[in-house]
């Protein structure tokens, strides 16, 4: 019986304005997350375009963290959770 289920997604990053000269492509960000305030796992991903993230944890409570975003979620065994972390910089 499975005991860990899996959190994925799109990610980007909230980069702000665009500056001449600076290539956002190589710019990478780091999607993390946090059990409690203790970070258990990341990933970093690169900002040329939508990034696809993948976690597998154990079935428990977590937060998911794309810089400013927080996203809350309860991952169930042997379920697959789809979350969207698409910042808008607003």
């Amino acid at each position: 019986m499975a005991t860990d289920g899996t959190v994925t997604g799109l990610a980007s990053p909230c980069i702000g304005t665009a500056k001449a000269g600076f290539d956002y492509r190589l710019y990478r960000y780091t999607i993390s997350i946090e059990e409690g305030f203790r970070t258990i796992a990341q990933q970093e991903l690169r900002s040329d375009t939508a990034s696809k993230y993948r976690f597998v944890l154990p079935a428990g409570r977590y937060r998911i963290i794309n810089y400013p975003g927080v996203v809350d979620v309860t991952v169930r065994a042997g379920q697959t959770i789809y979350v969207n972390l698409l910042e808008p910089c607003g």
